[in-house]
């Protein structure tokens, strides 16, 4: 059945018509046509190296930065076996590494597996198993819950990452302690 068969669809249709912004394509619009995202992140180094494709209190990672930086990982990837198609685990919050950990992926071709930050014990595990990643990346103050549940898996490359890592000396805007706080148990891994 398609959407113009089934009038709920049909109905919720016509009110997002009556009610999308003026002016707001109705389509998505691909300024360098359909091509991958990393293509787009590739082709913004080159329009506009210097701008910034992501700020974390104060720390700006450039598009030419971060295309990059997640070249470099691309090939740190591969140089631990990653090949087009495993899947990579990322277990990272919102901060820089984890747009160049998912454009480094993209580009090697290999699938990027979301793991939720917010995940217990057991919801690491299910999705680390159901997944079959064979590589984590995951943020050194989960240290302690990963080293408990990766000898349960198949992942067999674990590399951690801190806020601190990004961390400006001088942050414009006030750090929650969450992000402030020392991992327990780390150790840095690659």
């Amino acid at each position: 059945m398609n959407s113009q068969d089934d009038p709920s669809l049909r109905e919720l249709a016509d009110l997002q018509r009556r009610h999308w912004p003026a002016g707001i394509p109705l389509e998505p619009v691909y300024p360098h046509g359909e091509i991958p995202i990393t293509e787009y992140l590739r082709r913004w180094a080159q329009v506009q190296p210097d701008k910034a494709a992501v700020i974390f209190y104060g720390t700006t990672l450039s598009y030419a930065k971060l295309d990059a930086w997640s070249d470099r990982f691309a090939a740190v990837l591969a140089n631990h076996g990653v090949a087009r198609g495993d899947r990579v685990a990322v277990m990272l919050a919102n901060c820089p590494q984890f747009h160049i950990v998912f454009f480094g992926i993209l580009k090697l071709g290999a699938v990027h597996v979301p793991v939720n930050p917010l995940f217990k014990e057991q919801e690491m595990l299910y999705e680390l198993s159901d997944s079959g990643a064979k590589v984590l990346v995951v943020l050194d103050q989960l240290a302690e819950m990963a080293h408990k549940v990766l000898p349960k898996t198949s992942v067999r490359t674990t590399f951690f990452t801190s806020f601190h890592d990004l961390l400006p000396d001088d942050p414009t805007l006030p750090v929650p302690a969450s992000i402030l706080a020392e991992a327990s148990g780390a150790g840095r891994h690659a």
